[in-house]
């Protein structure tokens, strides 16, 4: 991994002789395009970085909005090491963890380098030529894509939603229809598609992309899917055909230790048919049908007191990694957000809540905090 890091630090020429740190960096606007509800377009997660690109109405707008003086703007400042320009280091947690390449020797790097800097990336000449270059107007279409624009899910959790939303309207069913054309327009040169926001195993779309993915088509593609794991059965996961041997990572939300605590926050699941699937997931896992199994949990004053327990559920189930998320103020969200976000100061908990993540448990290179870690100078 040091030696990854260090050949990209000297392709990208932001460390100089004797290893001083000139800036950071990151290669996300040279390879990823991130669409979210209503078609709007970032180079990365919108809550990291400060500006849209544009929105994505037809598959012609794709390599208009790639190569916009917005997006030209995110690589320019990535080149010059200016990233503080276009993205928030207040909310970045690869910039508040300092977990971005900036030195020729560093031991932060191997929490979140492998998210952000797939080996891949340094294997694509595409990439690499436009880093060497210094290109910000690429000629090739985005390598990678986050798929955030489908809403729909079978639960209503607090923390996302007042009910439950199983239609979407005709304006982002046109979104929908065309990414989906955008992907197979891109094809067999896309590397990687992140699958979130709703639920990947009950939204139409999303099965039905998985479903209709063959080999042939795209050799090179890995998917990354995020659900509440209340429908991933084996059942489902073999009719997804062939489908099923692109998906490389599972992320689960589960955001509980305990039934009672589950119920009240993912409203319309069942505790017993989650820990079953949980089990499936971490079977997968074990006989390597997908490479990264992750346990997430989004922290509010309903549950701060499990985080421990969720833990060792999560140690028991052997995931690879175990996230713990602060809540953000969702539009349309259940919860009141000043009096559930436990992890700002002056909440009543807040004391109470710095203290478990100053426990040891919390050390461990397989839990992540993110944000939260940097934020209360753990």
């Amino acid at each position: 991994m040091f030696d990854f890091i260090s050949k990209l630090n000297r392709t990208l020429k932001i460390v100089v002789p004797g290893g001083i740190t000139t800036g950071f960096f990151c290669p996300r606007p040279f390879y990823n395009i991130s669409i979210h509800t209503g078609g709007s377009v970032y180079p990365c997660c919108p809550n990291w970085v400060k500006f849209e690109i544009g929105k994505l109405r037809s598959p012609g707008q794709l390599m208009k909005l790639w190569n916009s003086s917005i997006f030209s703007s995110y690589r320019k400042n990535m080149l010059k090491t200016s990233i503080g320009s276009v993205c928030r280091n207040d909310r970045c947690p690869f910039l508040l963890n300092n977990d971005l390449p900036t030195r020729l020797n560093s031991n932060k790097i191997d929490k979140y380098v492998p998210d952000l800097f797939p080996e891949w990336v340094m294997n694509d000449q595409d990439i690499m030529n436009a880093l060497q270059n210094e290109s910000t107007f690429l000629d090739y279409k985005p390598k990678s894509l986050d798929i955030c624009i489908d809403e729909r899910c079978n639960l209503y959790c607090t923390i996302c939603r007042k009910e439950r939303i199983v239609n979407l309207t005709p304006s982002q069913e046109r979104v929908l229809e065309t990414v989906k054309q955008i992907i197979h327009e891109i094809g067999p040169s896309l590397r990687f598609i992140n699958l979130a926001n709703g639920e990947a195993f009950f939204s139409p779309f999303s099965l039905g992309l998985l479903k209709s993915m063959k080999k042939s088509e795209f050799p090179l593609l890995e998917i990354d899917t995020v659900t509440n794991g209340q429908l991933l059965t084996p059942l489902i996961w073999n009719t997804l055909g062939e489908g099923k041997e692109f998906i490389r990572s599972i992320d689960v939300s589960v955001d509980a230790a305990s039934e009672a605590t589950y119920n009240k926050i993912r409203r319309g699941g069942s505790w017993s048919k989650l820990l079953d699937n949980l089990q499936f997931i971490s079977s997968l896992r074990q006989n390597k049908k997908i490479t990264r199994f992750t346990m997430s949990f989004v922290i509010t004053a309903d549950n701060f007191r499990e985080m421990l327990k969720f833990i060792s559920l999560a140690r028991d189930l052997k995931a690879d990694r175990i996230i713990f998320i602060d809540l953000k103020p969702i539009k349309g969200m259940e919860l009141d957000y000043i009096s559930s976000a436990v992890h700002l100061k002056g909440h009543p908990f807040y004391k109470e809540f710095l203290e478990i993540i100053k426990l040891p448990e919390f050390d461990d290179s397989g839990v992540l905090l993110g944000s939260i870690a940097r934020a209360h100078d753990l």
